[in-house]
C-alpha cells in the first residue's frame, strides 16, 4: 500500500517530533499529519495540538479562525490557524518567556535571581481566573480609589505647578478611565496590528482568553523583552519608574509619594504584585500629565482643554509618554501649537505615533466591554464614599 512507503512513514515519525500540526482538506476529511514545511500553499493550517504533559485544553472562543503568528506565539507557544480549542502550557510559556528576558539580561543577574527565587512562586500562587469585564472592573475600582486619595496639593508640591495646573492635573486625572489604562496596557504586551489584518486576532480577544484560562497572573508576570531591566507586569515597569529611594523618587515614586503610606506602592519593582500594576500605570500617567502642564504655555493649556474634550487623546498620549515622556510631550506641544489641526500622532515620531495608534485600536475594541462596566456601575445609588466601601474587598493595599 502506498500509506506504508518508506517517504511516507518517514513523514509521520517527523510530523509527531514536531508536533502541533494537523493538515485539513476539509473540517470533515482529516488528512494524515504532516510537518509544517510540507503543507501546500492551498490548504489550511489549523492547531489542533495533542496534549503533551503540563498542556491543557482551552476553548478558544472568539480565536476561533484567527492565526496565531509573531509575538503571540510567545504566550501559547503555537503559532497557525486557531479551531475551536487550543492547548496550552501558560506555566512552561511563563517559564520560557523569563528565560528570555535572562538571556537577553545576562549582565543582569538579579532578573534570573527575581524569578528562580521570587516571582515564579508567587506567579504559581495566584490562579485566579476571570473575563476581560471583571478584570476592566477590577482597574476602574483601582483608579477610583487612586484618585480619591491623592493628596493634590502635595502633588503641586512635587511637581513644582502652580494652582491652575494642579487644578487641571486633577480634572484630567479624575477623567482617565479603566479602558485608557488597559487599552495602554494592551498596547505594551500585544503587538499592534497596523495593516488592519483580519486574520490576526484582536487584542481584546486576546486578553480575554489569557484571563479565562489561566488568570490575570499571567498578564501580571510578563516580562518586558525589550530591555535588560528588572520589568514585567501589565505596565512593564522598570526602575526608572518605580525607585527605592523616596529621596531621590521619579514618575510614579513621586506621585506615590502623595497617597496616604498605607496605600503607596512598595519601594521596589520586584515587590509589585496585582493591582500595584494599575496602580503604577496611573501614578506615570498623572506625573507625564502634570509634566506636559509644567512645560506648556498659558495658550497651549487652552488649546490642550479642548482638544482633551475628546478622551481618546489623553488615552494616546499617556501611552506614547509611558514609551518615552520628553518625545510625547514635544508630540503634544507641537500639535497644541498648531491648535489641535490634525490627530497628535501625525506630529511624533515613527514610533510614538505607531503607540498611539495601537492605544486606539485597543481602546476602540474595548467598547462593548465598557459599556458592561457602565451599565454596573448605573445599578449603583449610593455616593463616592460607599462606592469606595463596596468595592474595597478588591483592592490589594500595600503596606
Amino acid at each position: 500500500m502506498k500509506s506504508s512507503s518508506p517517504a511516507f512513514l518517514r513523514a509521520i515519525v517527523l510530523a509527531s517530533a514536531i508536533g502541533g500540526y494537523a493538515l485539513f482538506s476539509s473540517p470533515a476529511a482529516p488528512a494524515p499529519v504532516l510537518p509544517k514545511a510540507i503543507v501546500a500553499q492551498d490548504t489550511i493550517l489549523l492547531i489542533v495540538s495533542t496534549p503533551p504533559t503540563g498542556k491543557k485544553k482551552y476553548p478558544t472562543g472568539n480565536l476561533e479562525g484567527k492565526v496565531i503568528d509573531g509575538f503571540y506565539k510567545n504566550y501559547f507557544g503555537v503559532s497557525g490557524r486557531i479551531g475551536d480549542s487550543l492547548y496550552v502550557d501558560f506555566d512552561a510559556r511563563m517559564d520560557q518567556l523569563w528565560l528570555a528576558k535572562s538571556r537577553r539580561s545576562h549582565r543582569n543577574p538579579i532578573v534570573k535571581r527575581f524569578w528562580n527565587t521570587i516571582g515564579r512562586k508567587a506567579y504559581l500562587d495566584d490562579t485566579a481566573q476571570m473575563s476581560i469585564d471583571e478584570y476592566l472592573a477590577v482597574i476602574d475600582t483601582v483608579r477610583s480609589h487612586v484618585i480619591s486619595s491623592i493628596d493634590w496639593s502635595q502633588v503641586g508640591q512635587l511637581l513644582e505647578l502652580d494652582s491652575t495646573r494642579v487644578h487641571a492635573l486633577q480634572g484630567y486625572a479624575s477623567r482617565i478611565t479603566a479602558a485608557h489604562l488597559l487599552s495602554y496596557q494592551m498596547t505594551e504586551l500585544f503587538p499592534s496590528n497596523d495593516k488592519k489584518d483580519p486574520a490576526m486576532p484582536n487584542n481584546r480577544d486576546v486578553l480575554d482568553f489569557i484571563l479565562r484560562a489561566r488568570g490575570r497572573s499571567f498578564i501580571e508576570f510578563i516580562p518586558a523583552l525589550g530591555d535588560t531591566c528588572l520589568s514585567f507586569g501589565a505596565g512593564q515597569m522598570t526602575s526608572y519608574a518605580l525607585s527605592a529611594d523616596s529621596s531621590t523618587a521619579v514618575k510614579a515614586s513621586l506621585i506615590n509619594l502623595a497617597l496616604p503610606r498605607s496605600y503607596q506602592l512598595p519601594s521596589h519593582v520586584y515587590q509589585l504584585r496585582g493591582d500595584d500594576h494599575t496602580k503604577a500605570m496611573l501614578l506615570l500617567s498623572i506625573y507625564n500629565i502634570g509634566l506636559l502642564l509644567k512645560e506648556s504655555t498659558a495658550a497651549e493649556l487652552t488649546t490642550l482643554e479642548g482638544v482633551w474634550k475628546d478622551e481618546k487623546n489623553i488615552a494616546k498620549y499617556i501611552s506614547t509618554a509611558h514609551h518615552h515622556e520628553l518625545r510625547a510631550i514635544a508630540g503634544m506641544k507641537n500639535w497644541l501649537k498648531r491648535r489641535g489641526k490634525n490627530q497628535y500622532e501625525r506630529y511624533c515620531s515613527k514610533s510614538l505615533a505607531a503607540y498611539a495608534r495601537s492605544t486606539l485600536k485597543n481602546l476602540e475594541s474595548l467598547q462593548p466591554v465598557t459599556q458592561v462596566l457602565l451599565a454596573r456601575e448605573s445599578s449603583y445609588h449610593h455616593n463616592t464614599r460607599g462606592y469606595q466601601n463596596h468595592n474595597d474587598r478588591n483592592i490589594g493595599v500595600t503596606n
